[in-house]
């Protein structure tokens, strides 16, 4: 089931869906400690229960994330001046 816009989910307030694939749904999410757009992946409630996809995610995620990491420092270091 779609995540309405305005939901808090902890810190995050989801502001709008991205898209949908096989391992669950992808939200653009506002994180007010931060203060600063985020994305957040939500599994379906049956991929949860599931150790195998859990452990896919697990596994996949942390990758994804340190390529945005990766990317997200890079920017800012081309926008602030600063050397990498």
């Amino acid at each position: 089931m779609p995540i309405q816009s305005s939901t808090h989910l902890g810190s995050y307030e989801i502001v709008s869906a991205i898209g949908a694939g096989g391992m669950g749904e992808v939200y653009r999410a506002r994180d007010s400690k931060l203060g600063r757009d985020v994305a957040i992946k939500v599994l379906p409630q049956t991929f949860a229960r599931d150790a195998d996809r859990m452990t896919r995610f697990q596994r996949e995620e942390p990758r994804r994330l340190m390529k945005f990491l990766i990317c997200d420092s890079m920017m800012t270091d081309r926008i602030t001046g600063a050397a990498a």
